[in-house]
C-alpha cells in the first residue's frame, strides 16, 4: 500500500475514535516523520522504536 493510503487510513482510525471519544494509540512509530504527521491528526499516544526499543 502507499504512503498515502497508510496516512488515509490512518486519520480515518483517529477521526473515528476521536468520535467516538476513545483514545488512540498508535503502534510502529519508526520515524521522526510519522510522529509530526500523528501529531497533526491529534493522536493521543504513540509507540514505536522511534521511542524505545522493546524493553525486558
Amino acid at each position: 500500500m502507499s504512503k498515502r493510503g497508510n496516512l488515509e487510513i490512518t486519520e480515518t482510525i483517529v477521526t473515528l475514535a476521536r468520535k467516538l471519544g476513545v483514545d488512540v494509540t498508535a503502534g510502529g512509530v519508526e520515524t521522526a516523520e510519522q510522529l509530526q504527521q500523528l501529531r497533526a491528526l491529534k493522536c493521543d499516544y504513540g509507540q514505536g522504536y522511534f521511542f524505545s526499543h522493546p524493553l525486558a
